[in-house]
């Protein structure tokens, strides 16, 4: 066995690709020299890195529960982080073997009787679930077939049909969002189910997948003929008559299909993935909503898109119809926006929540509009009014799906109050009096965040599924737990048949509890008989690889707007949206997964970005002089400049969408930065323009798309926290090297010893570093740590991070044996997974021993001696 450092940098570059670490794949893509390797990326299969872990963390579970003598031996799941501890490894085997030698010695006291007792398996985190309520195992049939995680189920609302959806062995999805990618979806006979549309959102314990292509072929009823899969579903949707099924696809293309796993359409308009898609009531038109940030109405019996709507300024995230011709949307925006076919702007729009609106949902008679948040907040709209009638908060984690109940005025249950069901990362659900605004019930069962809730179809019980295995059954007039059932794997949905006697519930181990029974105690008035026959007769649904496409090609951009090679791989590349880490890193925390670090301050700088405004004085400037953008804008340019700044323009992320030469592009974002850079140039005449501000700018607008903010922000990194920086002498950058020079004599000699010894001069390893304050080097989750702390503390920070990088890099530093070795050392350091670990590498930051005071007397002195030495 071998294998080449190419090869490993290669996987990681993919893993960041696939990840949505558009930017630290980018970065570090250049370092480790990506393009110049004989690896052709085509033949290699999307989540490589992963699957290789996980076969390797399936040996190291086989080496401890393989016993010395053959015979295996049940264990606990074995997380990543343990299996790479040889003490972990070491004492697991120990407990292991400590377990069957109690059982054999269990056995021997029984005198070799048989107990007639079934083994149970050993659930560390088992519920305390009383007798009475609890659903055994025997009494739920399980849907075995998928080789994974079942993100997705949703049952035919006149038919015998239930769809589900996993993703392949080894792959993995995420909340982009909020949303699901499917690698099959299957349909399967069931008994009698009621259609649903499930289309939020699932995070799997290992990470998340989102490529187009499926990687194995499926059988039909129909001659049990083989059809390729290709392509992932993010959404799926019923319509009213239960013959025709839509799905969403990352791809960016919708498609619908009969019940005999026919392809009937293929709807394309959307310029990226779709995160959701429903069906009218009527059954005529069909929604959609993307990445591309907009939303579709697709006429059902042509495939053509009827009206497309782009009013939100980041990717939607769901959409609801409120009526056969008017629907809400939501985006990451905080906006939600109420629409009408044939109205050429938002009728409505809703603004009040401080974070990503996650779900909406209307009541049944489509007069109040429910909405859900990461700011922990569930808000209730009224067309009637512009402010929230209610805002209700009472959850204190993130609020991840919402369900009204069929019941109120104009439902088949019209005496039953209406009620509102909120599920949380908190791991309790709440039942909300939406007349009065007040919490009637808090449902505190589970121990792991909730997934899913789901009302009956009379309103009488609620089902909520939690990553804690478990599946329970309430009463919603008392609040009591009626039933549970314990699976074997975290519940990422659950939904009710339209008879509401059955259950289905998709898990991480990639089974289908497709009906949970009624447990012999409890009577029937407690809750409906869960009871039929399943038939394992699958169908699944997929694409044929070539196809004939309504509307446009497959785009050749990411989410964050980066341009995909000319050799792109698209049938087998996998990249989810990057606008979802944050929500992805939150839900794998809660999960107890250790995650790679998310970008979450690039879904949240809006806010942010006032802070900075406030604590940096850019604010307090701005407001001194309201008109100043505008004026220098509008003034004469300095022709040198003109050209300096423009010939830079291309230069700046040249492979990101946003900054293509696209001037009919309201998003794109070359315009933006000239304005800035030119108005910046013509404010500050003693610097100009210095390469070097334009990545900087750049990514301040990909981030807090402001640009006038944008501005001040940069005009006051220019004069008030680094003065010299950027001066035609670059003086302040130079003496910055002089002061890590001596910091690190000071704190690591040897390091400054070897650095001598080999002729690398700090100039040459952190001119990078500071000229772009870390734009073009740090992962960019970490980055905007760093700027926090920029903008808030001033520019010392900046050589706390090449301290902490210099630190941590200690023992590698010293073992290169020649000037090339450092350099790329150097270069490879800031793209180490530690680096991305924006928290633990920020703690690392300030725990260098170096004062502020100390920094600036060190910057005092060179100052005065570089001044010195320039007079001589």
């Amino acid at each position: 066995m071998s294998f080449t450092s190419d090869e490993v940098n290669f996987l990681v570059y993919r893993y960041l690709q696939e990840s949505g670490f558009s930017h630290s794949a980018y970065t570090f893509g250049i370092e480790s020299h990506i393009s110049q390797s004989n690896i052709n990326g085509a033949l290699v299969p999307p989540a490589a890195l992963l699957s290789i872990i996980q076969k390797g963390l399936q040996y190291t579970e086989a080496e401890i529960s393989i016993a010395e003598d053959g015979s295996e031996r049940v264990i606990e799941t074995l997380s990543l982080i343990d299996a790479v501890m040889p003490d972990m490894v070491e004492s697991r085997k120990q407990v292991a073997a400590g377990k069957v030698q109690q059982a054999k010695n269990d056995t021997a006291a029984t005198n070799g009787e048989e107990t007639g007792a079934p083994p149970v398996a050993n659930h560390s985190e088992a519920m305390e679930i009383d007798g009475s309520v609890e659903i055994p195992s025997s009494k739920a049939t399980v849907l075995r077939g998928h080789e994974s995680e079942v993100f997705i189920c949703a049952w035919n609302p006149t038919n015998d049909l239930l769809a589900s959806g996993s993703t392949p062995v080894g792959r993995y999805t995420s909340r982009s969002l909020h949303r699901r990618s499917l690698h099959q979806l299957v349909i399967t006979p069931v008994g009698r189910y009621t259609g649903r549309s499930l289309h939020r959102s699932v995070v799997t314990p290992v990470g998340r997948y989102t490529g187009l292509s499926l990687h194995r072929s499926v059988v039909t009823p129909k001659g049990g003929t083989e059809v390729p899969s290709n392509k992932d579903v993010t959404s799926l949707d019923w319509n009213c008559d239960g013959q025709l099924l839509a799905t969403g696809s990352y791809d960016g293309y919708a498609r619908i299909w009969n019940t005999d796993g026919r392809l009937v359409s293929t709807l394309g308009q959307h310029k990226g993935p779709i995160f959701a898609l429903k069906w009218n009531k009527k059954g005529n038109y069909i929604l959609s909503a993307g990445v591309d940030k907009t939303t579709i109405i697709w006429d059902a019996s042509s495939g053509h898109c009827t009206q497309q709507f782009a009013f939100h300024s980041a990717p939607a995230l769901d959409v609801d119809w409120q009526t056969n011709t008017s629907f809400a949307s939501c985006s990451t925006d905080q906006c939600i926006h109420v629409c009408k076919l044939g109205v050429d702007k938002a009728i409505k729009t809703f603004q009040g929540h401080t974070n990503e609106v996650n779900a909406i949902k209307w009541d049944p008679q489509g007069n109040l509009l429910a909405s859900c948040s990461d700011d922990m907040t569930l808000k209730i709209w009224s067309m009637k009014q512009d402010n929230c009638v209610h805002d209700l908060q009472a959850h204190n984690k993130e609020i991840y799906t919402i369900k009204w109940s069929p019941t109120g005025p104009g439902t088949n249950n019209p005496n039953a109050p209406l009620i509102l069901a909120s599920a949380s990362f908190d791991s309790t659900v709440r039942l909300w009096d939406v007349e009065h605004g007040v919490c009637i019930h808090t449902l505190t069962r589970h121990q792991e965040p909730v997934y899913s809730v789901a009302f009956s179809p009379d309103g009488a019980f609620l089902a909520s599924g939690s990553f804690d295995k478990c599946v329970h059954i309430w009463n919603v007039q008392s609040g009591a737990l009626v039933h549970s059932y314990k699976g074997t794997g975290g519940i990422f949905e659950v939904c009710w048949n339209h008879h509401g006697d059955k259950v289905g519930a998709s898990a991480s181990d990639g089974s289908i509890a497709s009906q949970i029974q009624q447990h012999a105690n409890v009577p029937r008035n407690d809750l409906p008989p869960l009871t039929g026959l399943t038939l394992n007769i699958p169908v699944t649904f997929s694409a044929s690889p070539v196809e004939t496409v309504i509307g446009e090609p497959l785009s050749k951009v990411d989410p964050y707007g980066f341009e995909r090679p000319d050799n792109f791989d698209y049938e087998n590349y996998e990249d989810f949206m990057a606008h979802y880490l944050s929500v992805l890193a939150k839900r794998f925390t809660e999960m107890g997964i250790s995650p790679p670090p998310a970008l979450t301050r690039l879904n949240q700088r809006q806010e942010i970005l006032e802070v900075w405004m406030v604590v940096s004085g850019a604010e307090g400037r701005r407001r001194q002089q309201p008109d100043l953008y505008r004026s220098l804008l509008n003034s004469r340019h300095d022709p040198a400049l003109v050209e300096m700044i423009k010939s830079d323009i291309p230069r700046t992320f040249p492979d990101n969408i946003f900054f293509q030469d696209v001037p009919s592009d309201p998003n794109a974002k070359r315009v933006p930065l000239y304005h800035v850079l030119i108005a910046l140039a013509h404010k500050n005449q003693r610097i100009g323009y210095c390469q070097g501000l334009n990545f900087i700018a750049g990514l301040l607008l990909l981030v807090v798309r402001q640009e006038e903010k944008v501005f001040w922000l940069m005009d006051t990194l220019l004069n008030h926290i680094l003065p010299d920086y950027y001066s035609r002498d670059m003086l302040g950058m130079k003496v910055d090297h002089a002061v890590l020079g001596d910091l690190v004599r000071r704190l690591y000699p040897d390091v400054a010893d070897h650095l001598d010894q080999e002729g690398l001069s700090w100039t040459i390893v952190s001119t990078k570093w500071f000229i772009c304050l870390y734009a073009d080097v740090i992962p960019v989750e970490t980055l905007l740590r760093i700027w926090d702390c920029v903008f808030h503390e001033g520019s010392t920070v900046l050589l706390r991070v090449a301290l902490a990088l210099v630190a941590r890099n200690r023992t590698k530093i010293l073992s290169c044996a020649n000037f090339t070795e450092l350099v790329t050392l150097f270069k490879d350091m800031t793209s180490d997974p530690y680096a991305t670990n924006c928290h633990k590498f920020m703690k690392h930051v300030f725990k260098i021993k170096v004062k502020r005071s100390k920094i600036e007397k060190l910057r005092t002195y060179y100052n005065q001696q570089m001044k010195d030495e320039a007079r001589k």
